[in-house]
């Protein structure tokens, strides 16, 4: 139900590539192998777990690259409650082109 939101969000921006970061590796998995837009998803080559990053040092490295490549992003689409989505737009200087799902 929620992958349908952001994927038809997505749809919008039709030349667009996307980086996805996420903690859930069925997300990950959706948009990387499943979805329409499939060949249009850019993720961070992780060597750690989604599901124990963030009791590994590496991981936690590893989530904070993936914070500040999202923050890098002209637009950003992100989850409601998401403090990850909250701190990547703060690390963006705050832009307008922000959508919560």
């Amino acid at each position: 139900d929620g992958i349908e939101n952001f994927e038809l969000e997505m749809m919008k921006y039709k030349n667009a590539n996307f980086f996805l970061s996420t903690d859930s590796p069925d997300i990950k998995n959706y948009f990387s192998n499943k979805s329409l837009l499939k060949d249009k998803i850019i993720v961070f080559p992780r060597t750690t777990s989604l599901e124990n990053s963030r009791s590994l040092q590496t991981g936690i490295q590893e989530d904070l690259i993936e914070l500040y490549l999202l923050s890098k992003n002209k637009i950003i689409i992100g989850s409601h409650f998401s403090t990850f989505t909250e701190v990547a737009w703060w690390l963006a200087e705050c832009p307008e082109n922000i959508t919560i799902l």
